[in-house]
């Protein structure tokens, strides 16, 4: 049976954090309805922006995509942006907003605590390309062949997919190109 956090929730929520990323709308109501209840601010995390994203995509995005993210926004005490540049794009992009919310950058931490617990293992000679394959031609994957070639010799090369998987095409030539450079 599928419930939702609602009664799971505490009566005090200080904020709600929205990481935009879906097209279901649903999810961006429940997080507005949410705050709206508990009297919780809204954070809008910007990821990046629709005059960002479409200045060097190369392939462009319908407004329709930000529709939401924007909504979000006009809500929001503060838009979070990821990077400095992002928020610079941000501020030209968000302009239906309250006028005390905030805009500013802070960029995504690194887990000291866990990569210094991995100091003393010994490095292997591995590529590891995250990445994603539909939809996103922006994140560079349908081009890895490129980058393939003698200086990844005596390497192993993995690949960890957000989405969807690696189609049979690229993961074809990727072996190709891998077994001639000895990778």
């Amino acid at each position: 049976e599928f419930q939702t956090a609602e009664n799971h929730l505490p009566a005090k929520i200080d904020y709600v954090f929205v990481v935009p990323g879906t097209t279901n709308s649903q999810f961006y109501d429940y997080a507005l309805k949410m705050a709206m209840v508990r009297r919780a601010r809204v954070a809008l995390i910007n990821f990046e922006s629709e005059n960002w994203f479409n200045k060097y995509a190369p392939e462009k995005k319908s407004s329709k995509a930000w529709e939401q993210w924007k909504r979000v926004a006009s809500a929001s005490s503060i838009i979070l942006s990821i990077s400095e540049e992002g928020e610079i794009y941000g501020k030209e992009f968000y302009t239906t907003i309250p006028l005390n919310c905030l805009q500013t950058y802070l960029y995504p931490p690194i887990n000291t605590i866990a990569a210094d617990k991995m100091a003393h293992i010994e490095r292997e000679k591995r590529i590891l390309l995250l990445t994603r394959f539909s939809g996103d031609v922006h994140k560079g994957g349908n081009s890895i062949i490129s980058v393939v070639g003698e200086h990844m010799r005596g390497y192993t090369f993995s690949i960890l997919v957000g989405t969807g998987s690696v189609p049979d095409h690229i993961r074809k030539e990727l072996e190709v190109a891998c077994e001639s450079f000895g990778v």
